[in-house]
């Protein structure tokens, strides 16, 4: 199952840790409704 993380902060260290545990994609609050369905997308595609 593709995994987007969702986070509050930018912060590189939780986003490669998130990457590092298998996330597809890392997202930083606040992002655009058109980064959620590349993130989405890409996700639906590595499966």
């Amino acid at each position: 199952i593709p995994i987007v993380f969702m986070t509050a902060h930018e912060n590189e260290a939780i986003r490669s840790r998130a990457l590092a545990d298998g996330a597809v994609d890392c997202l930083s609050k606040p992002f655009s409704q058109t980064a959620l369905l590349d993130a989405l997308n890409m996700a639906l595609q590595a499966t």
